[in-house]
């Protein structure tokens, strides 16, 4: 006689559990929100694993409460763990995918120790950014809006004010993508006026685009570098020598 197959038995299975909360025996509770959930799917993640130990009540139900995050975020993360994938339909609702939500999701996986999450944002982050980077490389001489960099800046900002260790591929993501996107930046002074409140960042990009692209375009980014690490202008000499080093 065949045994019988416990009920969380596939992704389609798990999404059956997700939705209706059958069978659950963890309940989540988010600013005022009840989530009924299944340790046997949440111990997928590292942090809700350790969370779980030995937390049972009589009634054998597992009481986790996450007032201090995001429910919508919550959501996308615990919709996750139930997938494994990241799609429009479990992002936060009525919101496309964005530079502010790329840096908050990815942030949320480190907290929950959760790097499966976190390469499935950057991965989703990747598209996003590679979509920008081909529409910029069709039109060079394009210059970015106030409106676009403002985007872009919301993301990067949380993406350097993290761990740097942490934070290092998400960060690495941006460089990436305005280093693509020199010359649609290059001279902007709203641009260069928002990127000096995040000075590492500014050396990174700097630092990028010089190793990049050689001659002038090497000169200048050496001479803004130098610029911002000392907060001052630098003379041709002091520039030409950091060049060289």
């Amino acid at each position: 006689m065949a045994s019988q197959k416990h009920p969380i038995v596939s992704q389609e299975g798990d999404l059956h559990l997700w939705r209706t909360g059958q069978w659950a025996d963890v309940r989540v509770t988010c600013r005022g929100q009840s989530m009924l959930l299944h340790r046997a799917i949440l111990a997928r993640c590292p942090w809700f694993k350790e969370k779980m130990e030995n937390r049972f009540n009589e009634n054998n139900m597992c009481e986790i409460n996450l007032d201090r995050f995001s429910p919508g975020l919550l959501q996308t993360l615990l919709s996750f763990i139930y997938s494994t994938q990241i799609n429009h339909d479990n992002l936060l609702p009525n919101t496309s995918f964005s530079h502010e939500l790329l840096a908050q999701l990815y942030g949320l996986g480190a907290t929950f120790k959760f790097p499966t999450f976190q390469t499935a944002v950057l991965n989703t982050g990747i598209e996003f950014l590679n979509s920008g980077i081909q529409y910029f490389n069709r039109h060079p001489r394009k210059k970015m809006t106030a409106g676009q960099i403002d985007q872009l800046m919301l993301g990067l900002r949380i993406a350097y004010a993290g761990d740097v260790q942490k934070q290092a591929t998400l960060r690495g993501l941006y460089v990436h993508f305005f280093t693509e996107c020199w010359s649609n930046v290059q001279n902007d002074p709203y641009f260069f006026s928002q990127i000096r409140a995040v000075p590492m960042f500014s050396v990174d990009l700097m630092e990028n685009v010089g190793r990049k692209n050689a001659g002038r375009d090497r000169l200048e980014t050496t001479i803004y570098t130098v610029q911002i690490c000392n907060n001052a202008t630098p003379s041709l000499e002091a520039a030409m020598k950091a060049w060289e080093s």
